[in-house]
């Protein structure tokens, strides 16, 4: 009788077990390819994620959800084999570089970051926070102190918004948009036109007058003799 109480407390005892490590199993393994592995499951406090990885090889490439600050996942790619790594995700963050309109600001830090290639992210945004803040799904981009970071908008799906990106530095991030310039000429104002330019003739030098001598030819005039005063008288009498 003690053996059979025995043998079905050792069944009952098992049984929890299984049921209590199979979930911790699950967590150690989800996410890690290429030969990375993890020491825990994410921890997840209010606006801000922990993720402590145990080993990483180069080349390989990390997959966890984090869902702080409008990120839904991050997927690192690593350039050299890490240790122990420590990734910390906190939101929201001081971005004084930022001019625009922002749905969030996060930042993304390590000890370990110079082993990072890249970092992908997954947003995923509220289409009624979107339209609450002021911003425009298809001009929403990522921004790091650098300036925009290549934004595709996925999908729109269940009143949610899809975005890919990438950036290749740890630090901080702003979702948002970006300030628009200002433009030239606003509607029912008066548009002031710049005046056109006139172009300067070139100056002509004055040229001084040259005074040219002129010599006089002197015009000498003979006197006709008797005949030829009689042929005149003849001339005109006649005439």
């Amino acid at each position: 009788m003690e053996e059979k109480r025995l043998n079905e407390s050792r069944f009952l005892w098992g049984t929890l077990a299984i049921i209590l490590i199979l979930p911790l199993l699950g967590l150690l393994n989800s996410g890690n390819t290429g030969g990375s592995t993890l020491s825990g499951a994410t921890v997840i406090v209010p606006e801000q994620a922990i993720q402590t990885i145990s080993t990483a090889s180069a080349g390989s490439e990390l997959f966890f959800e984090i869902k702080v600050g409008g990120v839904k996942d991050l997927t690192l790619k690593f350039r050299e084999d890490v240790r122990d790594m420590k990734l910390v995700i906190s939101s929201p963050v001081s971005t004084g570089w930022f001019e625009g309109k922002s749905y969030s600001t996060f930042e993304v830090s390590s000890e370990s970051a110079s082993a990072v290639e890249s970092l992908k992210f997954t947003l995923k945004i509220s289409e009624a926070d979107l339209l609450n803040k002021g911003l425009i799904k298809e001009k929403v981009k990522l921004f790091d102190s650098s300036g925009i970071l290549t934004t595709n908008l996925l999908k729109v799906e269940n009143g949610y918004v899809y975005y890919s990106t990438q950036s290749k530095t740890f630090g901080a991030f702003v979702i948002g948009t970006a300030k628009e310039s200002p433009k030239t000429a606003v509607a029912g104002k008066a548009e002031t036109l710049p005046e056109p330019k006139v172009e300067e003739e070139p100056e002509i030098e004055a040229v001084e007058p040259v005074a040219v001598e002129v010599a006089s030819e002197e015009v000498i005039v003979e006197e006709p003799g008797f005949f030829g005063k009689v042929g005149i008288f003849l001339r005109n009498f006649f005439s």
